[in-house]
Parts: structure tokens; C-alpha cells; sequence
């Protein structure tokens, strides 16, 4: 499995927002790191025929792969200017190999029905339960990362300790009946479950 994050585009030194680009340089970089060497060095500008170079390195590494290829939030390619860049690689990639499948993670599908015969299917994902946003809570917020006894504080407190709090809350959704006041203005605070929003309001 090869998890890539799809960071926001940069602006590279001829003012091209570079976002599929970085994309897929990170990919290549976890090839090399797993003993997979490069059979060619794509240079860092951004024409097309160096992009079908890099797509060229990293489907002849995993020509022979069985592989997941995870790639989280890709909305954030929506700004790039080589975003057309993706499903391009996407059909090369399908069409080079067997054995890989691929996961995107984001706000909306991809919007392409069919690349060289697959097919995309989405799943649209409900919110978390009240333990498991927490959880996610605790995880990117930036004054509970110093120790993990300091995390497991945090969520004792949150999911046990309050008087008016039992362990049936902490399996509860947003909608869900049975849900006290107490647990919905932490949910609320939290981002009410939703992964991005979690991640967002932590980080504040």
C-alpha cells in the first residue's frame, strides 16, 4: 500500500502551480524508499513530455506490482494547473499495469466513469461516532501531540468521566436519539463528525 497525500499546489520557479506533479514525485519517492529504483530521473519542469516521463518511472515500477495507490484529499488538485495531468496518469496506469487499484479520498468523485476499462465507484462516507471523532480530535490537535498520556487524559475525560456522560455516548453518531446536550456542543466543537471538519477545527 502506498499512502500519498495530495498536498495544495505550489508555485514552482516559472509561476506554474505544480500540483499533480508533487503528487506523483511523492509516489516515486516511496518506490525508491521500498527498494524500487527509478528506471529514468524526471527533471523538475513542468512540460508534458517530462510528466509522461515520470508516469512512464512509476508504472514501469509497478508493472508487475499487486498495489493499492491511496491518494488523500484530492480536491486539493483542483487548483493546480496540471490538474488534467492526473486522469492522464490514471489512464496510463491502468493501462500499464494489472494488479493496482487505486483510492481517492476527497470531497467529490472524480467525475471520470471509465479510464482504459475501470470503473469508478463512490462511497459517500456518514460522520464518525462520538469516540472515534474525539479520537481523531485528539490526534491533530496541536496541544495534545506532546505526550500520549496527555491524549489519553483528554479522551477519558471527554468519553467517561462527566457526570452526565455514559460509554453508551461514545457510540453515538450526530443525528443519533439519545444523545445529551453535553455531547452534541463538544460534536459541534469538534466539527460534528465529518473527518475534514475535525481535522480543521483541532487545528485551530
Amino acid at each position: 500500500i502506498y499512502f500519498v497525500k495530495a498536498n495544495k499546489p505550489l508555485r514552482n520557479r516559472d509561476g506554474f502551480n505544480d500540483g499533480c506533479r508533487n503528487t506523483l514525485e511523492e509516489l516515486l519517492q516511496q518506490l525508491v524508499e521500498s527498494g524500487k529504483e527509478p528506471a529514468q530521473n524526471p527533471s523538475s519542469s513542468s512540460t508534458s513530455t517530462d510528466m509522461k516521463v515520470l508516469f512512464g518511472c512509476i508504472c514501469k515500477e509497478l508493472q508487475s506490482e499487486k498495489a493499492l495507490l491511496v491518494f488523500d484529499h484530492i480536491e486539493n488538485l483542483e487548483q493546480a494547473d496540471d490538474l488534467q495531468e492526473f486522469p492522464m496518469f490514471l489512464l496510463h496506469l491502468f493501462h500499464e499495469t494489472k494488479s493496482v487499484k487505486v483510492l481517492l479520498t476527497g470531497c467529490r468523485s472524480l467525475g471520470i466513469p471509465s479510464l482504459s476499462g475501470e470503473i469508478e465507484y463512490s462511497l459517500s462516507l456518514g460522520p464518525l461516532i462520538f469516540e472515534n471523532t474525539m479520537h481523531l480530535f485528539a490526534h491533530h490537535c496541536p496541544h495534545l501531540q506532546h505526550t500520549a498520556e496527555a491524549r489519553h487524559t483528554f479522551l477519558e475525560h471527554l468519553l467517561f468521566m462527566a457526570p452526565d456522560s455514559d460509554y453508551l455516548q461514545a457510540e453515538l453518531l450526530p443525528c443519533d436519539a439519545g444523545i445529551n446536550e453535553r455531547t452534541k456542543t463538544i460534536f459541534k466543537f469538534a466539527g460534528d463528525g465529518i473527518p475534514a471538519r475535525i481535522k480543521q477545527m483541532a487545528s485551530n
